[in-house]
């Protein structure tokens, strides 16, 4: 995505997304200038990011609405990130060239840029992660961690001895204190 926008990776579609959201009917300044934005991002124009943070600081409800669709956004990024490591997640974002054809399907069908904004936004996929690493391996990263931190932490105090009660005991607080995590992340658009 970043040949749409360098500066931030998420902003059309985020902005996109926020089109779905508006109440109807838009003032005829506001449809307008919605519609340049739409236009750059068809064009692939440089600097449209700032156009539409420009677009988003006019209006409070438009803001507020940005906001949303972009921390969810940055929610299901988060959340295949996550997923990506444990299984195929799918594409982490829409393509640039399906922002491209959102924002010019919008253009060419009317002034009623709400209604068909809600036909043609494809909602975000909910994300689920097979852990396909065992329990205990889960329970290893854990252990190694704590019993390094408490080995340390006993050498500090008691030298020696002091080590190897620390990480025992660190590893057993770690082999004892693991829960599994959630097996599916739900992140809905």
């Amino acid at each position: 995505m970043t040949s749409l926008n360098s500066g931030n990776p998420f902003a059309c579609e985020a902005f996109l997304r926020t089109l779905p959201r508006l109440p109807q009917p838009l003032a005829d300044a506001q449809r307008e200038r919605i519609r340049v934005v739409l236009w750059d991002i068809q064009q692939r124009k440089p600097g449209v990011t700032q156009d539409i943070e420009a677009l988003v600081e006019q209006d409070t409800v438009l803001q507020s609405h940005y906001e949303a669709a972009y921390t969810d956004l940055l929610r299901h990024y988060q959340a295949n990130e996550r997923a990506k490591s444990a299984a195929a997640a799918g594409s982490l974002t829409v393509e640039p060239s399906e922002l491209e054809r959102w924002a010019a399907t919008i253009l060419q069908t009317g002034d009623d840029v709400v209604a068909v904004a809600r036909s043609v936004v494809k909602p975000m996929r909910t994300v689920v992660a097979v852990n396909t690493r065992s329990d205990f391996w889960e329970r290893g990263d854990r252990i190694i961690a704590l019993s390094a931190g408490g080995a340390t932490l006993g050498a500090m105090i008691a030298q020696f001895p002091g080590a190897i009660i620390g990480g025992i005991c660190a590893a057993i607080f770690a082999w004892s204190s693991y829960t599994p995590q959630s097996k599916q992340l739900d992140v809905r658009g």
